[in-house]
């Protein structure tokens, strides 16, 4: 290349940071990005292609975890020319020439090193489709990048003052066979040690003990079953070890702390309540878990700052939609008065108040028409026609039904309801596990709380029953099903929905979901998970194929969620004789965790999928 062409690619390496500036400017967490300098082989002109990953580092195995070292980080970078029109599609030249004809002379890959208010900076360059020269260096916000003469993770945590990744200071404290203790940044450190070693147990607990703000995280199975922790399984450090004990120490008063500091940075007020931080702008809130960051950060394998900075942007994103539903709410209704009580608004107009909106759901699902806000706004404010039965006509307008829900008794105090507010369908009895209670519901919305209804528009428990009995056609649910059959052909079917517990609130509605999850009516019986996981199992099937498909359905729902459903533990029986109701809905033909097509293997279980 000559000194003109070296000159001119210069000039355009600058460039890139200039669309990394554009890229991550209102970010408080941005992402990794790539940005290739291209030079088409007939007109001699440069281009850029700039691509954003998303995750963080989340570069191996094709995306699926993140880089687990820096030699992994660099391998990716420098076989950039590999995947050239090979994997990523690249737009033709402007000149007209085809995509195929530019070629890449070098490549700039931006890391962002939150806790160092600087980024890293890996340059790369090619010449006949292989690696001529690589460096790495340091990025501040507006300022020039300053090369490294020689490269390590050490180094580059002594440049940055954070590490690169923590899975070094990881594999240090695990090779150290009687405990070791390694700090990562301020706030932050590892800890692994054998069960055995009594000293620095009781060290460990005294510390923990001494300091209310020190908090201890242990590796559960739902962090070591994520693709970021594959490597802990091959360890060899761990094979003569298995009562090694792996802990990561977090200061939540520092996390609360850098939280804060960042939200400030982007207008934000924080403020601190015990393990929650409430991020605000004026009556836009969002609460903070802090033992969620945590326990969050540990399973993706971040650093204090990077989970800092990661809380803040989902935080951010979340008060941003809170203020956009307020706005709609004042557009729609003029003159409405709002007031938020933690996690709950309240609409008032001409001094009466209307049902608490939760904001923890109502902002968050599909973006709804304005048709359908209005109905929304309708049943918050209770603006039912004055001529409607309120048993038959919801407030928004739409007609309604008496419904039958069946809630396990820590959920008596969900939605906001209170308990004293349920209208029960039996009076249950200290020992029982769930209750059933009457819903009034229409396509969009139900209320739990109808004491306050039954005292304004009496009616008896016993025309109650009867019209829910009537209803029950109505009642519809969205299943995901996967079915299996044992050796004899019997089968088990794994079925998901929301509230597909209420389904079990009737033995009509279980005929139902019975005929729905196992294709056709069967005398069965459903087992319960939670309140939207069951295995439908038909009489006779293999119960040590019920029993992997139970197990199945946990652990997918773990690993897709990242926590595990809170279990409701029934058994129901059901029989052919009894006539199905309800309209139960088959959504997607490949059940939960499942890709689609037949022949799918459950990881972990042997389990195939017999759907056809």
């Amino acid at each position: 290349m000559s000194d003109a062409a070296r000159d001119d690619l210069a000039t355009v390496l600058e460039r890139c940071r200039a669309h990394r500036a554009a890229l991550t400017r209102h970010l408080t967490l941005a992402p990794d990005s790539l940005h290739r300098v291209l030079r088409c082989a007939r007109c001699q002109q440069w281009s850029l292609d700039t691509r954003a990953y998303e995750g963080f580092l989340q570069l191996g195995d094709g995306g699926r975890r993140p880089c687990w070292d820096l030699a992994e980080l660099r391998a990716f970078v420098e076989s950039q020319h590999l995947a050239l029109h090979k994997v990523d599609r690249v737009d033709a030249c402007r000149c007209g020439a085809p995509a195929i004809s530019l070629s890449l002379s070098a490549a700039r890959f931006f890391h962002a090193m939150p806790g160092s208010g600087a980024e890293l900076v890996i340059e790369v360059h090619y010449q006949d489709e292989s690696v001529r020269a690589v460096r790495f260096g340091r990025s501040p916000p507006g300022g020039a990048v300053s090369f490294l003469e020689e490269v390590s993770e050490e180094i580059i945590h002594g440049v940055f003052g954070v590490p690169l990744t923590v899975w070094g200071a990881w594999r240090k404290v695990i090779a150290e066979a009687q405990g070791a203790l390694a700090p990562v940044e301020e706030g932050l450190a590892l800890a692994a040690f054998p069960l055995s070693a009594e000293g620095f147990r009781a060290d460990f607990s005294e510390a923990l003990q001494s300091d209310p703000d020190l908090r201890a995280y242990g590796l559960s199975g739902r962090v070591t079953a994520d693709p970021a922790w594959q490597w802990l399984r091959a360890e060899p450090a761990l094979a003569g070890r298995p009562d090694t004990v792996l802990v990561m120490m977090l200061r939540h008063d520092v996390l609360a702390a850098r939280i804060a500091l960042l939200a400030a940075a982007r207008g934000l007020g924080a403020r601190r309540e015990g393990d929650t931080v409430w991020v605000e702008e004026g009556s836009a809130r969002w609460p903070v878990e802090l033992p969620t960051v945590a326990e969050e950060g540990l399973r993706r394998g971040f650093s204090l700052s990077t989970m800092a900075a990661a809380a803040v942007t989902h935080a951010l994103d979340r008060v941003e939609t809170l203020q956009g539903f307020f706005g709609a709410i004042e557009r729609l209704r003029p003159g409405v008065v709002l007031t938020v009580e933690g996690m709950f608004l309240t609409a008032s107009r001409e001094g009466v108040a209307g049902r608490p909106i939760d904001l923890r759901v109502a902002p968050f699902g599909t973006i709804p028409d304005p048709e359908t806000l209005e109905r929304d706004l309708r049943f918050y404010l209770q603006e039912a026609p004055s001529w409607s039965d309120p048993w038959r006509v919801c407030p928004c307008g739409a007609a309604r039904t008496v419904s039958l829900h069946r809630w396990s008794r820590e959920e008596l105090t969900a939605l906001g309801v209170r308990p004293d507010e349920l209208l029960f369908v039996d009076e249950p009895s200290p020992g029982d596990g769930t209750v059933l209670v009457f819903g009034a519901s229409c396509d969009r919305h139900i209320e739990h709380g109808l004491r306050p209804l039954l005292a304004s528009h009496p009616r008896s428990l016993g025309s109650l029953r009867a019209q829910a009995e009537l209803d029950l056609e109505r009642q519809r649910y969205a299943l995901r099903v996967a079915r299996y059959a044992d050796e004899g052909g019997r089968g088990a079917a794994l079925v998901e929905a929301p509230n597909l517990l209420d389904a079990t609130a009737h033995p009509r509605l279980l005929a139902g979901l019975v005929a729905a999850a196992l294709g056709g009516e069967a005398t069965a019986t459903v087992s319960t998970l939670s309140r939207e996981l069951a295995v439908v199992a038909e009489e006779g099937v293999d119960a040590a194929l019920a029993a992997r498909v139970a197990e199945a359905g946990v652990v997918l729902w773990t690993i897709q969620r990242g926590a595990a459903p809170t279990p409701v533990r029934e058994v129901f029986a059901s029989d052919p004789s009894t006539a199905a109701a309800g309209r139960f809905e088959q959504v997607e033909n490949a059940g939960p965790g499942q890709r689609e097509g037949a022949g799918t293997v459950i990881d972990r279980t042997g389990l195939r999928s017999a759907s056809p």
